[in-house]
């Protein structure tokens, strides 16, 4: 059955933090995919990670932030294969390094597969 637009399901995983983003932390975390229609040849699906239960030491943001992707990915219809992703991720937190003090997080991801 072919999905229809804002149809939804998630993906449940534990997330690892291994050096050197982290010392090997384990955070439960969702995946959670929604798909947004087709783009000529393409099936868009939205991606967003979420952790569960984010922890309430603000040091540990910096070593989440580069893990917490939300975008577009994009499938092939005709080849039924992986085309790309344009992904970005944009955290804050205060007081990461003590009163008054603010981290910011952003990145951007674009990809896209060779058609062979």
């Amino acid at each position: 059955k072919n999905p229809a637009v804002n149809d939804t399901w998630e993906r449940v995983f534990v997330l690892k933090l291994p050096p050197p983003l982290g010392t090997g932390e384990k955070f439960d975390a969702t995946q959670t995919y929604t798909f947004r229609g087709l783009q000529d040849v393409y099936a868009v699906v939205g991606m967003s990670t979420t952790v569960k239960d984010l922890p309430s030491d603000p040091a540990v943001v910096p070593a989440l932030a580069p893990v917490l992707w939300q975008g577009d990915v994009f499938f092939n219809t005709k080849t039924g294969r992986y085309h790309g992703a344009k992904l970005t991720v944009k955290k804050e937190g205060a007081n990461h390094r003590g009163d008054g003090t603010k981290f910011t997080y952003a990145s951007e991801y674009t990809e896209a597969a060779s058609e062979k």
